[in-house]
């Protein structure tokens, strides 16, 4: 039996578009840390471990810093809000009366030791954002821009 020519044509495009399916699915899918291009060097499933425990490293840190600054930010404000209620507060106040002014005396100094508290927790704060900011070059240097099989990837989720 004789096909016409669009019929054979049809089926050679057709058995063509097969043939490059299965070339396709015989090459594994690349994916890339950072901004890698195609064809880059590509990381071993021991390098591409390593990568992706470094960066679930860096972003624990940076979900742990974001917290901790939140938590810096809030204090200050209401370090700035008392000292402000302090300022209104001294003004008010009646310095005839010696009691008035020991409480207020008080006050200013529990302040100013919160004030020193707070600045030795922002130089901790700073500490470890340099710490982090360190961490994330050495990610960046070893696994940023290099491709990874994504079946490498999927194979170290599952423990292999």
């Amino acid at each position: 039996m004789r096909l016409p020519n669009f019929q054979r044509a049809l089926l050679i495009s057709l058995l063509l578009a097969a043939g490059a399916a299965v070339h396709a699915a015989d090459k594994p899918k690349e994916a890339t840390f950072g901004k890698g291009k195609a064809g880059g060097p590509t990381l071993t499933r021991d390098q591409l471990r390593a990568c992706l425990a470094q960066q679930t490293q860096v972003q624990q840190t940076d979900t742990e810093l974001a917290k901790v600054q939140a938590g810096l930010n809030t204090d200050k404000a209401a370090l700035v809000k008392s000292g402000e209620t302090l300022a209104e507060q001294g003004t008010a106040l009646d310095r005839t009366k010696p009691e008035l002014v020991e409480a207020y005396n008080e006050q200013v100094l529990a302040r100013d030791k919160a004030i020193d508290e707070l600045q030795a927790r922002g130089a901790q704060f700073n500490a470890r954002v340099e710490a982090a900011k360190a961490q994330r070059e050495v990610f960046a240097k070893a696994c940023d821009g290099r491709n990874y099989f994504e079946s490498d990837a999927i194979a170290i989720e599952k423990g292999k």
